[in-house]
């Protein structure tokens, strides 16, 4: 059965990478910008590339092995790095250890495609080795460049990012479709958990902001942020029914940019949220009300789109027997 695929190795990555992304979601708590945003919107969709090619290794190949999870264990780490050195604060780590953080990341999924393409879906494995191992390269030797403001860290970054995973979401994302390559029912299963943990940390990161307070500053923002959480809990898993999932190329596109607007409205609501719940609720009504409703709306939007695409164009998943 393919759900016997989605093992807690793949529940750790899954709880990794929701604890690395939230955490630096906290760029934008304070005084969030269009900048910043932006800046945390890429770093969160480069991620997501990521997280997907991981997922996606396990439906082409079926492999668990030890060289495998030693490169997911590294990928773990480095994008733990990574994400610590997004701060545009003198505070976090230097924007060249982020770099090179990056560029290991991508260059063990590079190895892992490699190694597994051996056997069979070479051209797929080729496609992915050559996009992350140059984008990985680059991430690498930008490292000794990358100073935060500068003009070529920008530059190297969008680079290194679009060669690694633009061939990944336009040619490979094609190619594995037309084969029908994707296990609908594990990838479904495995978006399905990101949410979960991603509602549940997002939430998290609220509540401890509390951690040694004698009262609650903020009431109303601590009842809204569990009302967003309880919602979107409740609609994605009753009306959006996340075993439904597009079996078209185009379509699953949209699907995973919903996904990715879910997963940072998610994040930006516990970024902003976890910084209303501390202060007295009178102040909130003397900051800039749009950085506090946006969040809420990329929540609300993605969500729609999901309900959209799963009742026009996916397929419900069905058991798959590996005999």
């Amino acid at each position: 059965m393919a759900n016997k695929r989605f093992v807690w190795f793949e529940l750790f990555y899954d709880l990794v990478m929701v604890a690395a992304l939230v955490n630096g979601s906290r760029l934008i708590e304070e005084h969030p910008t269009v900048a910043l945003g932006n800046w945390l919107g890429v770093t969160l969709a480069v991620m997501l590339v990521l997280w997907m090619l991981t997922a996606l290794h396990a439906n082409l190949y079926r492999t668990d092995d030890w060289p495998r999870r030693t490169l997911i264990l590294i990928q773990m780490f480095s994008i733990s790095i990574a994400l610590l050195a997004i701060g545009r604060k003198s505070e976090s780590l230097s924007d060249a250890t982020g770099f090179a953080a990056l560029g290991v990341a991508f260059l063990s999924i590079a190895l892992m495609y490699a190694l597994a393409g051996r056997s069979r879906h070479r051209s797929e494995a080729r496609l992915v080795t050559w996009s992350m191992g140059v984008g990985g390269l680059i991430f690498l030797a930008g490292a000794p460049f990358a100073e935060s403001g500068a003009w070529i860290e920008g530059s190297l970054f969008a680079v290194g990012a679009l060669i690694g995973c633009v061939p990944v979401f336009v040619t490979l994302l094609e190619r594995v479709v037309r084969k029908r390559l994707v296990d609908v029912e594990h990838f479904s299963e495995r978006l399905g958990a990101l949410i979960v943990i991603v509602l549940g940390e997002s939430f998290v990161e609220v509540m401890i902001r509390l951690d040694g307070f004698t009262h609650i500053p903020n009431p109303p923002a601590l009842v809204t942020a569990f009302l967003v959480t309880f919602a979107s809990w409740s609609v994605f898993f009753t009306v959006i029914e996340p075993r439904r999932m597009p079996t078209r190329v185009g379509p699953l596109r949209l699907w995973f940019f919903a996904y990715y607007f879910l997963i940072f409205g998610l994040m930006a609501v516990a970024a902003r949220f976890g910084h209303l719940v501390v202060k007295p609720w009178r102040e909130t009504f003397a900051l800039p009300w749009i950085w506090t409703v946006l969040p809420i709306v990329y929540v609300v939007v993605a969500l729609l789109a999901l309900w959209h695409l799963s009742r026009r164009y996916a397929r419900i998943s069905q058991p798959t027997s590996d005999g």
